[in-house]
Parts: structure tokens; sequence; C-alpha cells
């Protein structure tokens, strides 16, 4: 389990939500060598529990998660208003060691210097305050006048895509090099085909990886199915493509929005 909590942690960066109750949590026994090896700060931390690993891995042992992380602490009250059916057992510290051990956390993170928000009185109360929160800090890093191009917003969603599909193909090099001659040559459109999860993107995104180093100069144009919300409409494709070719070959074109005409000014611009 905790590999695969550190691993969702990293993979967030460089985000954090951090929620603690009344309960220290259980302690990840043996650790793998495996794991030991890449994290090995927990060596001398096996003794501490998943949570507190969790969030010194995620927040404590990294100063750049500084304006990026929030803790929020549930009101200890909480544990005297369940609702009915719930057991007290799954909501407060297991024994007076837990108990010293999760108030040892929570003092240490307010020391920390993180943004703490106490006493969130039930799910409804912490929601608001995580949307306030997020609402805040989106709206510094991201403010309304800065909002991207939307072609330069889908070029790095498909970019975003690629990359979490280059590094971790295991394919044949002979594979690679079939592409490569087809883009050399001057022959009709070459169509990759496969079962769904069989790693047909994973070979087009290495291979265009390879290409545009290759060729910095090349004009290379990634889409992907399932990069963006429209990214599986053939008329946003078609848009999107027009528009590179506006831009970055200075291709005079009308993009329009009738479908039937869609299609034949795509024709004549590949003709350009």
């Amino acid at each position: 389990m905790l590999p695969i909590c550190l691993e969702e942690i990293r993979r967030c960066r460089p985000y954090f939500i951090g929620l603690l109750g009344e309960r220290y949590g259980s302690q990840p026994g043996t650790l793998p060598p495996d794991l030991l090896q890449r994290e090995p700060w927990l060596a001398a931390n096996g003794h501490r529990s998943v949570t507190e690993l969790e969030i010194l891995h995620g927040v404590l042992n990294n100063p750049g998660m500084a304006e990026h992380a929030f803790f929020y602490f549930r009101d200890p009250a909480y544990g005297d208003r369940l609702p009915a059916g719930a057991s007290r057992a799954d909501f407060i510290a297991e024994n007076p060691e837990s108990a010293a051990k999760v108030q040892a956390l929570k003092q240490g993170i307010r020391a920390s210097g993180f943004p703490c928000r106490e006493n969130y009185r039930d799910p409804k109360d912490l929601g608001a305050q995580v949307l306030r929160d997020f609402t805040a800090l989106i709206d510094f890093l991201f403010p309304a006048e800065s909002v991207p191009d939307p072609l330069d917003r889908d070029a790095t969603d498909h970019a975003a895509f690629a990359r979490a599909r280059t590094g971790v193909w295991i394919g044949k090099p002979e594979s690679l090099e079939e592409l490569d001659r087809h883009a050399e040559g001057d022959g009709p459109p070459l169509c990759v085909l496969g079962e769904s999860g069989g790693g047909k993107s994973a070979l087009l995104a290495n291979w265009a990886a390879r290409f545009r180093q290759r060729h910095p100069d090349m004009l290379l144009i990634e889409h992907y199915i399932g990069a963006t919300a429209d990214s599986a409409d053939w008329a946003a494709m078609l848009r999107r493509i027009l528009g590179e070719f506006r831009r970055r070959l200075g291709v005079e074109v009308e993009i329009p929005s009738d479908a039937a005409a869609l299609r034949a000014t795509f024709a004549n611009a590949l003709r350009s």
C-alpha cells in the first residue's frame, strides 16, 4: 500500500491536501528493499504511521510545496455527534499513545508554517474550505488575464498526454524505423491499428519525441484521442490542425463552422 500512496502523492505535486482527525493510523510494517532504495529517508521513519509518512513525503520533507499545500484538522467534537450506525472507534485514537502521536503530528504541521485550517465541523464544511482555498490558489497561479491561447492550451494538453507515455514504452526499434521510413517517403497516409491498450499511443509518442529531436525545424502536430475532452471530435481536431497550419505555416485559411465546408477547407489546406 505505501508505495502506491507515495507514488500518487508524487503524481499530484505540487498540490497536496492533508486531512487529519483523531486517529494516528497504522504503521507500514516491513518496508520492501526497492522502496527503501528509491526513498532512503524511510529507513529512519518506519515506526511512523502511513498517514505521517504521506505527510512527510508530500509536504514536510519538501520545501518546494510552500503555498501549494493545505491542511485541515477535523473538530475533535465530531466524535460526539457521529451519524447513526457509525463506530466511534473509526474516528477516535485507538489508545493514549496513538492519541499523543496524532497530536504531536498536528503540532509539527502547525509549526511548519503551511496553511492549516482548524476544526472543520463535517464533510460539507471541509468541502467549502477546500473550495475556497484552492479557488484563491488557482486565481493566484493562473489569473484570468493570463489564460493561454486555445491552440497553446490544446498543444500543452496533448504534449502532457504524450510525456506520460514516453519512458515507459518497451517496444521494437524496427517499429520506430518503419515509422521513420514512412515519414521520409511520399506515400499515402499510414494507419496504426491495434487492440485498445495495446500501446499504439505509446509507440507514436515515443516515435514523435525521437523524430522531433532529430528534426527540430519540422512541424509535427501530435493529437491523441483521450488527451482532452473534445479530442475525439473530428471537427474539433480539424479546426485545431487548421489553426496550427495558419499560425505555424502561414496558410491563409478561414476556419468554417459548417461540417461540410470544414472538410473541403481541410482538403484544400493540405494541398497548399
